[in-house]
C-alpha cells in the first residue's frame, strides 16, 4: 500500500498500518523544513526508505531528536537538507500524525507574550503533542472591553485552532522558537468575528490604512509614545510591562496583529489586559492623563485586592505606592 502526503505546511491525522509493508511519500519537502512523525512507539517499524530530488539524486533527511509525548506516543523530528520527495517504509503500527513545518515563531527575549498571524490555519495544540512545548493562543473580543477601567480580557482558544490570517496573542517561554503547525487535512477553522485582534498577514500594515472611523487601534508592546492632543510627542518610551498602547506612529510588521476596538472620541492612551479574568501586573505609564476609575490595588504580581493589609509595594490607579 502507498500513500501520498503533499508538501507542507501540512498535517495528516491518524491511521493504522498493519500486515504488509506500506510506503508513505511526502512530496516536494522544501530544504530546511522539519517533519514531525507521531506513532505508536519506538519499537515499531518506521524507516526512511528513499529520498530523492528532481534530479533523482539522493539527499539527507536527518533525525534531529526523538521523545515520548504526553499521550505516551513516540515522536521523531526530521530535517531535510535538500528539496525533494521523501518515502517512509512502515509496517505494523498506528501512525497518529505526520506534520511538515516551514514556519517558526520566536517569543521575544523580555516577555512571554507575542502577537502573531499567518496565512494558513493553525492548530496550536499540536505544539504540546508534537513538539513537547506548549504555546497558548489568546483572542480579545470587543465585548471584553471595559472603557471605564481601560481593560480587555484575553481569552484562551481552547481548541487551539485559529483561522488563516486571524490575529492572536501567544503565550510561551521567552527567547524560545516554536514550530507552527497547520490544522489537519480538510479541517478549516472558522474566523471568530468577535475577535478584535486583526492580523497583518504576510505584509506590513501602515497606520493610516488600518484606521477606521469610530475605532481606535492599539499595538501590543512595551514601548510607547507620550500622547498630546492625540498625537505622539517626544521620544519613544520604554516600559517594563507589556500592554496595548494606542497606535500613533509607524507601521506594523508582517505576521503580527493589532487591537481594533470600537471606542468613543476620548479613546484611552493605553489598555491593560486580563488573562481570563486574572489581572496581570501593571505599572504607571507616562501617557495622556488617565485615572481609569479603578480604586482597587494590585500587587506587583498582578493580584487585585481592595486595600493592602501588609507593608510592601502596590499599584494603585496606575502608580506605584509604597505601604509601610
Amino acid at each position: 500500500m502507498s500513500a501520498i502526503v503533499r508538501h507542507g505546511p501540512c498535517s495528516r491525522p491518524s491511521f493504522s498500518l498493519g500486515g504488509t509493508t506500506h510506503y508513505i511519500t511526502i512530496q516536494n519537502v522544501k530544504k530546511g523544513q522539519y517533519i514531525y512523525v507521531e506513532r505508536q512507539d519506538s519499537k515499531n517499524m518506521f524507516n526512511r526508505n528513499s529520498l530523492q530530488n528532481a534530479d533523482l539524486t539522493k539527499f539527507n533527511c536527518d533525525s534531529i531528536e526523538s521523545y515520548t509525548n504526553s499521550s505516551n506516543h513516540y515522536v521523531t523530528k526530521y530535517q531535510c537538507s535538500e528539496t525533494g520527495d521523501i518515502t517512509f517504509c512502515v509496517q505494523n503500527l498506528a501512525l497518529y500524525r505526520i506534520a511538515v513545518v516551514k514556519d517558526f515563531k520566536k517569543i521575544g527575549t523580555d516577555f512571554n507574550y507575542s502577537t502573531y498571524s499567518i496565512d494558513y490555519p493553525v492548530n496550536y495544540n499540536y505544539n504540546s503533542s508534537l513538539a513537547n512545548k506548549a504555546l497558548t493562543p489568546y483572542e480579545v473580543t470587543q465585548t471584553s472591553y471595559d472603557a471605564t477601567k481601560s481593560t480587555v480580557t484575553m481569552s484562551v482558544v481552547s481548541s487551539g485552532e485559529i483561522a488563516s490570517g486571524e490575529g492572536v496573542i501567544l503565550d510561551g517561554e521567552k527567547n524560545t522558537s516554536y514550530p507552527i503547525f497547520t490544522t489537519d487535512v480538510n479541517t478549516t477553522p472558522t474566523t471568530n468575528s468577535n475577535n478584535a485582534l486583526v492580523g497583518s498577514g504576510a505584509s506590513t500594515v501602515s497606520m493610516n490604512s488600518a484606521a477606521a472611523d469610530g475605532y481606535t487601534n492599539y499595538i501590543f508592546t512595551h514601548t510607547y509614545y507620550n500622547i498630546v492632543d492625540g498625537k505622539p510627542s517626544g521620544d519613544k518610551q520604554t516600559s517594563s510591562k507589556q500592554c496595548f498602547y494606542r497606535w500613533v506612529k509607524g507601521d506594523l510588521a508582517a505576521n503580527k496583529c493589532y487591537l481594533h476596538l470600537k471606542t468613543s472620541s476620548s479613546a484611552k492612551p493605553y489598555i491593560t489586559f486580563l488573562l481570563d479574568d486574572v489581572p496581570t501586573a501593571i505599572e504607571g505609564i507616562n501617557a495622556e492623563a488617565d485615572t481609569n476609575g479603578d480604586d482597587a490595588y494590585y500587587t506587583l504580581t498582578g493580584i487585585r485586592i481592595s486595600r493592602p493589609s501588609k507593608p510592601g509595594m502596590y499599584i494603585h490607579q496606575g502608580k506605584k505606592i509604597l505601604v509601610k
